[in-house]
């Protein structure tokens, strides 16, 4: 069975935007903690704020085990980026031996990101 294709580009606006704003002031020791409560949910402090005020509690969209494989996650698409950079580069210079080593180095960051994905898979 083909899953459905996913839509590209930039996710839809909410219906209507944020216009209005709502100022609080914090001391600096309150504002510390605002940041590690923030830190702890994987929220911005703003959104944090918002979902405080509106529904009166934060719950944490992500596990900690789930937020660490995100950031390892983002760290080897940032190494791989990085990789196709150099690749085009060696690739464009006829530099082959150089080549070779990238797509050795592009293998070993797909299979570690298979791994972190076999975790989330049904």
């Amino acid at each position: 069975m083909e899953e459905p294709k996913r839509k590209k580009g930039r996710p839809k606006k909410e219906e209507q935007g944020k216009s209005e704003r709502l100022t609080c002031r914090f001391t600096v020791k309150e504002y510390k903690t605002l940041e590690e409560k923030a830190s702890r949910t994987g929220l911005k402090i703003t959104h944090l704020g918002r979902e405080l005020i509106l529904k009166g509690k934060v719950t944490n969209l992500f596990s900690e085990e789930e937020q660490a494989d995100k950031k390892q996650l983002i760290g080897l698409s940032n190494n791989l980026n990085q990789i196709a950079k150099n690749l085009n580069y060696f690739a464009k210079n006829f530099q082959m031996r150089e080549v070779v080593k990238q797509v050795a180095r592009i293998d070993d960051y797909l299979d570690s990101i298979d791994e972190i994905l076999k975790k989330y898979k049904p």
